[in-house]
């Protein structure tokens, strides 16, 4: 099978999704079809695979063979998760577009190509955004003003590298386009000061967009972005990793700093997302296969964690908020799932801190080796999370789920329990994670 009828087997999928219209039931059931019969298509698929497409080389590696798997995987558990959302005729048909545009991005052979339709792809979720609350509404256009910044960069690159077959004496065109493709970097994987973007957009409701750019895209960014710098080792330069270095470490500590002043649970577990995406860059930086290994351990750590979350905060925006008698009033679901919430985005936050091997080395342990000012900026960080959260967990209660019936429907708790017998299980064994980090990180 070639590997392009995946391609076309998601964006048929997007496509029917969206003929559908309103009827949801029909919309997540030819979601859900799609996904699945792609994920299993994809683990059943020889890497090596390749094909001639618009005069474009498509191929499907080993790597890209896991990361394929990983975000139709975790595209399903999205799915799942809206399937009681009354948004989910629309989102449903955004998401399948936006995981085949990653599959394209993924599969083609060019990286300079695909890194330059690569924006194309990351505007698609903000497509699934309204209707939505004003606050939500100004941050995905923030957002999409920001991902498409970066290209005017990218395109004069491949005119300063050929300026090297001219005069290859003059070395500072390779620094030149080094520090372009900076932007690219810290605007796509929404680095501080672009996390406010999507801490606003997730501002509204049951985050399922915003936990779209943060599992699939933006491990789909880092994969393509690392793809890219191997192939062109030139542009990888010590004084472009500092500068990274740098605004990963602003990321940690501001973003989890700035959670204090958040105004909802979702805006919170944004910010505790982007912290745990400054680690995972920091990991990067290192330039090491120790540092890799930590970074894909975060992030395959920081699905679950925001799959659990996203999961709880869409069952507790589906309880009816309609008072009902005092006597009748017990709240057992209310109070059990603002629990499940709230270890949810305390574990993002402490993911570095598991340990990762027999002796104990964690995430932290592995990057304070080479950056000693880590375990300070994240104990502030972690600081900032846990006050937020308390904070706005607190005014949820107060605002709508004190005087709301006690009663989540069955398809939006299900997701709830599955999610956080896995996410227990992890905590029981992080060791799995270092296995789970060849899913997120090329190899």
């Amino acid at each position: 099978m070639n590997p392009l009828w995946l391609v076309g087997l998601t964006l048929a999928g997007a496509v029917a999704a969206a003929a559908f219209g309103r009827r949801r039931v029909y919309v997540i059931a030819v979601g859900l079809a799609t996904t699945i019969v792609c994920y299993a298509a994809i683990r059943s698929l020889a890497p090596g695979q390749s094909g001639i497409f618009l005069q474009q080389e498509w191929v499907l590696d080993s790597s890209g063979q896991v990361l394929l798997a990983y975000m139709y995987a975790t595209t399903t558990i999205l799915l799942l998760i809206a399937a009681a959302n009354e948004q989910a005729a629309y989102n449903t048909p955004v998401l399948l577009a936006a995981v085949g545009l990653f599959a394209v991005l993924t599969l083609l052979r060019s990286q300079w190509l695909s890194l330059l339709i690569l924006p194309a792809a990351m505007l698609v979720p903000t497509l699934g955004t309204l209707p939505a609350s004003p606050s939500a509404a100004r941050g995905a256009t923030r957002y999409l003003i920001w991902v498409t910044l970066p290209i005017p960069f990218l395109l004069v690159i491949p005119a300063l590298l050929g300026q090297m077959t001219v005069r290859p004496q003059e070395v500072e065109w390779v620094t030149r386009s080094a520090w372009l493709v900076l932007p690219a970097a810290l605007l796509w994987l929404n680095l501080f000061p672009v996390d406010a973007a999507t801490s606003l957009w997730a501002s509204d409701g049951a985050p399922l967009m915003p936990s779209f750019v943060w599992l699939v895209q933006q491990v789909a960014v880092l994969h393509l972005l690392l793809r890219f710098w191997q192939a062109h080792p030139s542009l990888w330069t010590q004084p472009v990793l500092s500068a990274l270095e740098a605004f990963a470490l602003l990321t940690i500590l501001l973003g989890g700093v700035s959670a204090v002043i958040q105004a909802s649970p979702s805006a919170v577990l944004g910010k505790a997302a982007m912290v745990t995406m400054g680690i995972a860059v920091l990991g990067v930086t290192q330039n090491s296969a120790e540092g890799l290994l930590a970074s894909g351990a975060i992030l395959a750590g920081r699905s679950s964690t925001v799959l659990l979350a996203c999961a709880t905060l869409a069952a507790l925006y589906q309880i009816p908020a309609e008072p009902v008698p005092e006597e009748n009033q017990q709240r057992y679901w209310q109070k059990l799932l603002l629990m499940v919430l709230a270890l949810a985005i305390t574990a993002t936050i402490t993911l570095p801190a598991l340990p990762l091997s027999q002796e104990g080395a964690g995430v932290l342990g592995i990057l304070s080796q080479q950056e000693t000012v880590l375990q300070r900026l994240w104990q502030l960080s972690l600081a900032g999370i846990v006050l937020g959260q308390i904070r706005t967990i607190w005014l949820l209660w107060k605002t709508r789920l004190c005087r709301s019936m006690g009663r989540v429907p069955m398809v939006s708790g299900l997701p709830v329990a599955l999610l956080l017998l896995w996410c227990l299980y992890l905590a029981l064994e992080p060791q799995v994670l270092t296995r789970l980090a060849l899913t997120v990180v090329p190899r």
